[in-house]
């Protein structure tokens, strides 16, 4: 079975699981554990954003990397290159560090593909995203909205 990222449905904000994209202004990431966030300003509605919940393996264990998925082309298809304020947020460190060659090319791959110059390493958790004071914003469990700097 190949690494497929599905688009989130259903609650309000929804739930962006893992190998899961959605859109919205608000959306929640839940659990983040070695997993990375791409977000970015839609760009079909300028207070909306468009986000990506990428874990290193698929539920059947399918890795992000495998070339038969093309996990890179379903990315490039769902996020384009329209949108602004675009960031990588979450356990950064872990796929810059992986062990695997094939997740680090992969890593530098998906960030030169999108042309991402904000990295934010963030610790594990819930996680959450938003449109707010015309940026993106981010919000651990039990903390404020933060900026992302751009």
């Amino acid at each position: 079975m190949p690494y497929i990222i599905q688009q989130a449905t259903g609650t309000n904000p929804p739930l962006v699981s893992e190998c899961c994209w959605g859109e919205a202004v608000e959306v929640n990431f839940g659990a983040m554990t070695s997993c990375i966030a791409l977000v970015q300003q839609s760009a079909d509605a300028a207070s909306s954003i468009r986000v990506i919940h990428l874990a290193l393996i698929s539920e059947d264990g399918t890795p992000v990397f495998d070339p038969d998925s093309n996990v890179l082309g379903q990315i490039g298809d769902i996020m384009g290159l329209q949108g602004d304020l675009r960031a990588c947020i979450g356990c950064i460190d872990f796929w810059q560090a992986s062990s695997s060659v094939e997740v680090q090319e992969f890593f530098y791959a998906l960030i030169e593909q999108l042309q991402i110059g904000t990295l934010l390493q963030l610790p594990d958790g819930p996680l959450r995203a938003r449109w707010g004071n015309d940026t993106i914003q981010y919000a651990l469990q039990g903390s404020g909205w933060v900026d992302i700097p751009y």
